[in-house]
């Protein structure tokens, strides 16, 4: 027997289930269903984890309103700096707002079904989605719970509420900044597909008569390792710009260690600019020139919303945009 069978011969919800077993204070709004509840484990012998399947926090937070991340695109073994940053802001933001930060997943585990843990995990009240939805992730997480938020950087038309950067936004002001220093010939280096920050360079490049070609745009995964790949065949190329722009700070770091390699300084014979402001790009040589994304922030307004849906303070989609702010910092100079 498990909660959702226990629910479902109650008429309650999941969650109305896990709150009478586990917080002695909590009571139904009608007594009678409450009695029901407690007769339903009585019977059936039901007994709750005592570790609450794996929360992060301690066992007060038993009965508490329950919070979990999904990453939509990353695995839990990929560092990811930028994502990790606005769980923090989650997690500070639920135990302000006496909730339980719950584990974490990722949906290619979960959508693979390799994580029976978050398949059975029936008493989530809220999930926080970091990161951009596909189809797949949109069905699955229909049939989990209507309290989903997403975060990032990509505006999605799902129905979901959202809080975000515009990474077209971001995209642009970083555009701007190199063009503002006298570049003309810049490179892009990051995905392709469905990506705004790649829809943000076409464009700029576009509305100021630069020309793009094939030794322009170098698609690549997001990744460090993938920076480095793409950089590697943007030096090979012998076609070199004066600017790079990339995706994300991870991805530049990567193309960063790629044009050493190959004796390019940096700025002097190429100039780079990204996206994230993660911790590391303050602390590598030459320290990177990046927009700010407020990731904690973004973190913490997710909480905010996820918990007044559900506490039915609103019924509409909503989406909340965050600003952003260019850091100036060594990886780019003027062309004179």
């Amino acid at each position: 027997m498990t909660l959702k069978d226990i629910a479902k011969q109650a008429g309650v919800s999941i969650s109305t289930v896990s709150r009478v077993i586990n917080n002695k204070n909590y009571h139904c709004t009608r007594p009678e269903t409450e009695q029901m509840i407690r007769e339903l484990v009585q019977k059936t012998g039901y007994l709750p984890s005592v570790a609450y399947k794996g929360l992060k926090t301690t066992p007060d937070s038993l009965g508490k309103r329950v919070i979990s991340c999904l990453y939509a695109r990353t695995d839990l073994n990929t560092q990811d700096q930028f994502f990790a940053a606005i769980e923090r802001g989650v997690g500070k933001e639920a135990a302000a707002s006496g909730c339980a930060l719950g584990c974490s997943f990722s949906a290619i585990d979960v959508l693979d079904n390799i994580d029976e843990k978050f398949l059975s995990y029936s008493e989530l009240d809220g999930i926080v989605v970091l990161g951009r939805f596909d189809e797949k992730l949109v069905k699955f997480l229909k049939g989990r719970t209507k309290n989903v938020i997403q975060v990032g950087l990509n505006v999605s038309s799902t129905q979901f509420d959202q809080v975000f950067v515009d990474g077209y936004k971001a995209a642009v002001k970083a555009l701007n900044y190199l063009y503002t220093l006298g570049h003309r010939s810049i490179a892009y280096l990051g995905e392709v597909a469905n990506e705004v920050r790649f829809t943000a360079f076409q464009d700029f490049m576009k509305e100021h008569d630069l020309p793009v070609d094939g030794h322009q745009v170098w698609d690549c995964i997001q990744s460090l390792q993938g920076g480095f790949a793409a950089a590697e065949k943007l030096v090979q190329s012998g076609r070199l710009p004066t600017a790079l722009f990339c995706a994300n700070d991870i991805t530049a770091i990567g193309a960063m260690k790629a044009l050493r390699q190959a004796h390019l300084s940096i700025p002097d014979d190429i100039s780079i600019i990204s996206i994230d402001d993660i911790e590391m790009a303050q602390f590598i040589t030459p320290s990177l020139t990046t927009i700010r994304i407020p990731k904690t922030e973004l973190g913490t307004m997710a909480v905010k919303l996820l918990n007044d849906r559900i506490n039915r303070g609103h019924s509409l989609k909503l989406r909340l945009e965050l600003p952003c702010d260019l850091i100036i910092r060594n990886s780019c100079r003027r062309i004179r």
